[in-house]
């Protein structure tokens, strides 16, 4: 999560699903999955970064992600835990997105309380403004652009769409 986030609105989320539904949603997404009679053991091997969000877990005996596992359930972000109440699993969900840089909420947070980005995320640096493929763009002295807000997507090689080299 990124420094504000917590303040935002809507930024801790709930959602119900049934045992059944759960189930169904983990074989959907991981078809060699062995979901047992215990959901219990339906998830397990839970390893998470620092900030709490889902690296990855096992699901059914099957490797999975924290993003496979957060698309399969339709939650906002892979930061969530759950728990089992009345037949029914209940997400807690933190935050929004994808785990990848900052939210506008997070940068609006940092600028009300005066703090750069640039100059928190890259010392020594040296910043300017400039248009590149019309998007407004931030210049540092090594001459690569950092858009002021980057598109949700990644394409096959991991990079960022919409950061400029």
């Amino acid at each position: 999560a990124s420094p504000g986030d917590v303040f935002a609105e809507g930024y801790l989320s709930q959602k119900s699903m049934t045992e059944a539904a759960v189930k169904e949603a983990l074989l959907t997404a991981f078809p060699n999955a062995q979901l047992g009679d215990e959901p219990e053991s339906w998830i397990t091997e839970v390893e998470r970064t620092g900030s709490g969000t889902i690296r990855k877990a096992r699901a059914g005996g099957e490797e999975a992600t924290g993003t496979q596992l957060r698309n399969a359930f339709g939650l906002r972000s892979a930061n969530f835990t759950w728990k089992r109440q009345d037949g029914k699993f209940i997400f807690t969900v933190k935050g929004w997105g994808h785990n990848v840089g900052m939210s506008q909420n997070g940068a609006q947070y940092m600028a009300k309380n005066g703090a750069s980005y640039m100059r928190k995320s890259l010392p020594g640096t040296t910043p300017g403004a400039s248009w590149c493929r019309g998007k407004l763009s931030l210049t540092y002295r090594f001459g690569r652009r950092v858009p002021v807000a980057h598109n949700q997507g990644a394409d096959r090689a991991g990079r960022r769409e919409g950061w400029h080299a």
